[in-house]
């Protein structure tokens, strides 16, 4: 799957600067933009923060479609697929884009996934609605991180970490005024966020619930109970997600036969890749191959 320095690359073509290390991007967004990043949907492991400030957008979110609009915040999350549907001429926003890696390296990563992934267990969608005020605040704070993102500063990578996490304890303190009694164990967020940093380096060749377990010093039986709470999935189904979006991405750029890609993935055979991939996309491999070389 592709980091973010490689989505911008797919979406763009080219670099935001000469010298941007790839970890994190602070932009002002219009409806153009927006829709070139269905080039990538499905494919991207990074986290991102979106505050609508004009127009509006519809998007097609984990098989559901939403509309947002000004004083809408709304968030992706790796692992998911998204896809821009239409958006108002006029549709600006700013957003704050991190690397999945960077996110899961920062002080604040508890906070994060809390914000990232809650809400679409507990609220049934990425979406929240701001009041005016806060939504003027968040704005603040991203624009804030644009001009430092676009700056020479000799330390812009390390001010916008720290105003990142900044800006993720003021989205918490936020969510925990308006859902403080939905917030999940701190525990059970440190459980997940280890979790997903296992998940990320081993997802290719390991696809147990045992191993994830073992590797926590936990029960397979809590372990699912966390994976749960946390994403309304199961660690199968996350699994197999990760799965079918590497999968996906190496059939679309590589031209590794379907044996050498059920292979780099761990599958026993072909026959077992296949039914797998049937699935969880609707066609084998091959026919998802087949029709992503005649578009």
């Amino acid at each position: 799957m592709f980091t973010l320095k490689e989505t911008w690359l797919q979406n763009y073509d080219e670099l935001p600067s000469r010298e941007w290390d790839g970890k994190m991007i602070c932009m002002a967004l219009n409806a153009d933009m927006s829709f070139k990043a269905n080039t990538t949907s499905g494919y991207s492991l990074h986290y991102s923060f979106t505050i609508v400030t004009r127009g509006w957008l519809t998007l097609s979110y984990g098989g559901k479609q939403y509309t947002i609009r000004p004083n809408d915040f709304y968030i992706y999350s790796p692992g998911f697929s998204i896809n821009i549907l239409d958006a108002s001429s006029d549709y600006q926003s700013v957003c704050i884009l991190i690397d999945e890696q960077t996110a899961l390296e920062i002080p604040t990563i508890r906070h994060l996934v809390s914000i990232a992934y809650q809400p679409l267990v507990l609220m049934d969608g990425p979406i929240r609605t701001l009041p005016p005020a806060a939504a003027a605040t968040l704005v603040a704070r991203i624009r804030e991180m644009i001009g430092y993102y676009t700056s020479t500063h000799i330390y812009k990578s390390q001010v916008l970490q720290l105003l990142f996490s900044v800006f993720i304890l003021d989205v918490q303190n936020l969510v925990e005024h308006v859902s403080a009694d939905l917030q999940p164990p701190q525990r059970v967020e440190e459980l997940f966020v280890t979790f997903l940093r296992l998940l990320q380096k081993h997802f290719v060749e390991r696809h147990d619930i045992a191993y994830y377990a073992e590797q926590m010093n936990i029960s397979t039986v809590y372990l699912s109970r966390i994976v749960k709470q946390m994403t309304g999935r199961t660690v199968g189904e996350y699994v197999n997600q990760m799965l079918a979006m590497e999968a996906t991405f190496l059939l679309t750029t590589t031209s590794d036969s379907i044996s050498q890609i059920a292979d780099r993935l761990h599958f026993a055979d072909i026959a077992s890749f296949s039914k797998f991939y049937l699935r969880m996309k609707g066609m084998t491999p091959k026919e998802y191959r087949r029709l992503s070389l005649s578009r």
